[in-house]
């Protein structure tokens, strides 16, 4: 499977909200808001879960990985996926 790499973050348009990869300034995707259908609370709700989606894949591939090789990793993975859940909901900002 390909998908852009790297850490990707979100971004502010006009009457949008954005992910982009800041390395190369490439947009992701864009969630509208118009007001009636999608409101900014929720376009900005949508772009924190895409911009997390990079770290949430690879804290499943951390686990997946882990889950094989390894008794001790628990404490590893519990802060892979709580970071990535962290971004998801927009925390840190």
């Amino acid at each position: 499977m390909e998908y852009t790499k790297g850490e990707w973050e979100r971004i502010t348009g006009g009457n949008w909200i954005g992910v982009r990869n800041p390395e190369n300034a490439e947009i992701i995707a864009q969630c509208w808001q118009d007001g009636y259908i999608t409101s900014k609370i929720e376009a900005k709700a949508n772009a924190h879960l895409i911009a997390a989606a990079p770290d949430m894949y690879l804290a499943l591939k951390e686990y997946q990985y882990y889950n094989r090789c390894h008794n001790d990793a628990e404490a590893k993975l519990f802060d892979i996926a709580m970071k990535a859940l962290a971004k998801a909901e927009g925390k840190g900002e």
